[in-house]
């Protein structure tokens, strides 16, 4: 009875002590003084609870940081590092090969400082992790030889396009698929000047005067990019065509040149979400937060980075949702027998039946605003009130419809029942004198497809 009583004792330390570590490495800013100071309170009644953060984290004694004469460092992860903190059994199994790709640009730290960071990050495709750190270059100007910057990261690379990655005494192969650069880092990277016509690089969602945004919004589409790529690029060179009339010929430059190539890289790489540097401008955002004051900078963000690389599950991207229904309400009608409620999740798209994340277009493209959820014997209905009227928002260059961008109004009394397999997207609702704009989120377009 008494070593069943330890045993349990036990058990109830080492899962707070994981709660309190696994808490702790939550992106964002945590003092570690203020996880000190609780830690050697809960030490007075968990005697097994570590006094200090670096025993609970693990914090690496030394980091291998080289320093130059002019005060710059570099901080050399490796891709390889971050490959075997992460549990790759399933990605491997789907995928059978290593396939990453990399992003390198620069990161200002502070607005009354000239310190810099320039990170190369890696992110492994076709999975919802975020990018991880393969190095980090630090110093008050921006790095003034290439060859220092990159040596060590073209050594790994080098070594793992000829040899593989290992993994469970098995060779898998490694390849990179994209480089993913601002126009100025590329340059940097590829030593060009910026303007050079031989290389050209994909500008996302850039507004000229509104004359752009139907092309990148069909070439943002999921769906769109395959029926309509051609037509978009007919519009990117319309644009260009008549750019240089209307703003002068300066304003043809590199990054309106490169419009030219955009429907092009979209058909050979997929939409334009697919390869974009949105997940490594969040990313870079958390790596400035996790700085606490200007010292010793890089220090701070390795240490942070060696705690949190411990067993990295990898979510994979594949077709089976996750759906989660949350929030029951009162039946608002009998027609459906079931248990009812007011949220749904899939695949963190959700759905209300408040005012908000409550309109969706279905396959039939009708507009719905979302009143009810009902579950019966784990089969979805939706209950929703349809808007009587549509109308193109715009008709030049072409009819808005063709793009599920509509106005809509009268929204009606009674309501329809419509299943899961029937909603093609989540909208977004604008108010628009007595009618509504109505413009599909097109990041859920491939999230209700794989529900069809």
């Amino acid at each position: 009875m008494f070593r069943n009583h330890v045993y349990w004792e036990n058990e109830k330390e080492q899962y707070l002590i994981q709660l309190i570590r696994e808490w702790s490495l939550e992106r964002g800013y945590l003092s570690m003084k203020k996880l000190d100071d609780l830690l050697g309170k809960l030490n007075t009644i968990f005697p097994h609870i570590p006094k200090s953060y670096k025993t609970l984290l693990s914090t690496p004694k030394n980091l291998q940081i080289r320093e130059f004469d002019d005060g710059s460092q570099i901080w050399y992860k490796s891709i390889k590092k971050n490959l075997n903190a992460m549990q790759l059994e399933q990605y491997l199994h789907v995928h059978a090969k290593i396939v990453i790709d990399i992003n390198i640009d620069g990161l200002p730290l502070f607005k009354s400082s000239k310190m810099k960071f320039w990170p190369i990050l890696g992110y492994l495709i076709k999975t919802k992790n975020d990018p991880f750190i393969i190095a980090i270059y630090f110093g008050r100007k921006d790095p003034q030889d290439l060859n220092t910057f990159l040596i060590e990261y073209v050594d790994e690379v080098e070594d793992l396009h000829n040899n593989g990655y290992i993994f469970n005494n098995k060779r898998y192969s490694f390849q990179i698929r994209h480089y993913i650069c601002d126009a100025p880092a590329r340059s940097f990277v590829k030593c060009c000047i910026e303007s050079c016509a031989t290389v050209y690089t994909v500008i996302i969602g850039e507004w000229f005067e509104d004359r752009v945004t139907y092309c990148i919004y069909i070439l943002s589409s999921p769906i769109l990019v395959h029926s309509m790529s051609d037509y978009a690029n007919q519009l990117l060179r319309t644009f260009i065509t008549h750019s240089s009339t209307i703003y002068g010929k300066k304003f043809v430059v590199y990054n309106v040149h490169a419009l030219s190539h955009l429907a092009e890289e979209c058909t050979l790489h997929g939409h334009l979400d697919q390869y974009s540097a949105f997940r490594y401008e969040n990313f870079l955002k958390s790596i400035k937060d996790t700085l606490k004051s200007g010292y010793m900078p890089l220090h701070q963000v390795a240490n942070r980075d060696s705690e949190r690389n411990t067993s990295i599950p990898i979510i994979l991207e594949i077709n089976g949702q996750e759906i989660k229904l949350s929030k029951k309400q009162t039946p608002r009608t009998e027609v459906l027998y079931g248990v009812h409620y007011k949220r749904i999740s899939i695949d963190n798209v959700v759905l209300h039946t408040g005012k908000k994340d409550s309109c969706l277009l279905t396959t039939s493209n009708e507009v719905i605003i979302l009143e009810d959820i009902i579950c019966n014997e784990n089969v979805i209905s939706l209950l929703g009130r349809l808007f009587q009227q549509t109308n193109d928002f715009y008709t030049y260059p072409l009819a808005s419809f063709v793009l599920d961008i509509v106005t809509v109004s009268q929204l009606s009394e009674n309501t329809k029942i419509f299943s899961l397999s029937e909603i093609k997207a989540k909208c977004w609702l604008m108010p628009d004198h007595d009618s509504f704009l109505c413009v599909p989120l097109l990041h859920t377009l491939t999230i209700f497809q794989a529900l069809q």
